[in-house]
């Protein structure tokens, strides 16, 4: 695969995985890796429902 692979860290995010990862799509990444490990499996699915 040529291109960025963008993955999110919800530790280092100030805006959110969600604003990071649409940051990301604007500067045309190939694939993202979500992460969210400090996350409830309910919080992570419905984050990962809107990238």
């Amino acid at each position: 695969m040529k291109g960025y692979y963008f993955i999110t860290d919800s530790r280092l995010s100030r805006a959110g995985n969600i604003s990071d990862v649409m940051e990301a799509a604007a500067c045309k990444v190939e694939a993202v890796q979500y992460r969210n490990k400090n996350a409830e499996t309910r919080v992570m699915y419905e984050e990962a429902l809107h990238l």
